[in-house]
């Protein structure tokens, strides 16, 4: 909706794609790693990362997505400032 291109991908196990040399899904510099777990796994392709490093939180789903920020406002807020864009 902001113009921006963008291609998601889903990544259950990052390991297959990094020892694959024929996975071309990391020849942008603009990658943006977003996890529910901890944010290390993602370091070897990009230092943007959106993720968790706590443990131990206990709530409703809608509450705990929330309190983290895993909502469309505050993740397109998030990217937008990880790319340098702004958009209003």
């Amino acid at each position: 909706a902001l113009g921006i291109d963008t291609r998601i991908v889903s990544m259950p196990c990052i390991k297959n794609h990094l020892d694959n040399p024929k996975s071309n899904i990391f020849n942008n510099d603009r990658i943006i790693g977003i996890t529910f777990g901890s944010k290390n796994l993602f370091y070897p392709i990009t230092n943007k990362v959106i993720g968790m490093d706590t443990f131990g939180v206990s709530a409703k789903k809608e509450d705990i997505l929330n309190h983290f920020g895993y909502n469309v406002e505050e993740l397109s807020k998030k990217i937008l400032e990880m790319i340098g864009e702004k958009h209003e």
